[in-house]
């Protein structure tokens, strides 16, 4: 199969490495790697993971991935890899859920949003192929960091794909409940039925843009919320899917559900 050239540098570093999940809290760990938030603080950056661990790089460990991918530090959502990880502690000594860690490998997952004033609108996005689906082990792999919206999108993949999640504030009246998203998938002409993006990610985690991608909700939801005043409310995400996955005209419409709260 096609292997991107962004991704075989990635792949050469971190090959006969076992990667595993998350650390746990409280613990000191060896090799790691999260979906995390990324802070960007007056200059100083930390990660934050779904769980509210916070990983703390090191000054030097941040600059290594900032030159060596690419990594931005402005990005909203990120995967990122370490060597190790210590616990923090207090001014009383007391663990905390934080960590210092050495990163060896940062990438950005964000991906673009749209709010079109109509659909067709010159910034409106459509499919041009359907993806397969966006469950994994027999649950929805959809769910929110703060405004910050994470999927993992099964699909037929030789090469980069574009995902838009698309947001049409006309569909918005005072008496809405519910934020529909809709999201649009740009294969590039890729035909290819080789792989998935789920088989990449799980031959080797540095695929992982490949397969999550994050939507940053910020504009959609204060839209949402300054014309029904809600600061609870469902979140829809449609897709067309096939399990053929490359023919649009195949697709068939599903919706996933989340509910979302201000905090």
């Amino acid at each position: 199969m096609k292997q991107m050239k962004f991704f075989a540098l990635v792949l050469t570093f971190l090959m006969g490495v076992s990667l595993t999940s998350c650390i746990d809290e409280g613990e000191s760990s060896t090799a790691a790697g999260s979906i995390v938030k990324v802070v960007n603080y007056m200059g100083t950056v930390h990660f934050e993971g779904a769980n509210g661990i916070k990983y703390y790089p090191t000054t030097a460990s941040l600059a290594t991935v900032e030159s060596t991918y690419k990594f931005s530090t402005s990005s909203k959502v990120a995967y990122i890899y370490f060597s190790s990880a210590v616990a923090n502690t207090s001014s009383t000594g007391q663990t905390t859920d934080s960590y210092t860690v050495e990163l060896t490998y940062a990438v950005s997952l964000d991906s673009k949003t749209e709010m079109p004033s109509a659909r067709g609108a010159s910034n409106d996005s459509v499919s041009t192929a359907p993806i397969i689906t966006l469950t994994a082990g027999g649950s929805n792999n959809v769910f929110m960091m703060d405004k910050q919206l994470v999927l993992g999108a099964t699909y037929y993949t030789s090469k980069l794909h574009y995902f838009t999640l698309v947001y049409y504030p006309e569909e918005t009246t005072a008496t809405s409940s519910e934020l529909n998203l809709y999201l649009r998938h740009n294969s590039k002409g890729d035909t290819s039925k080789d792989a998935t993006s789920y088989d990449y990610v799980m031959s080797n985690l540095a695929f992982m843009p490949l397969y999550y991608k994050a939507f940053d909700l910020s504009q959609i939801i204060y839209d949402f919320q300054m014309n029904t005043g809600k600061t609870t409310f469902t979140i829809n995400v449609e897709t067309q899917e096939s399990s053929m996955g490359i023919i649009l005209d195949d697709a068939t419409t599903k919706k996933y559900t989340l509910t979302y709260k201000e905090e």
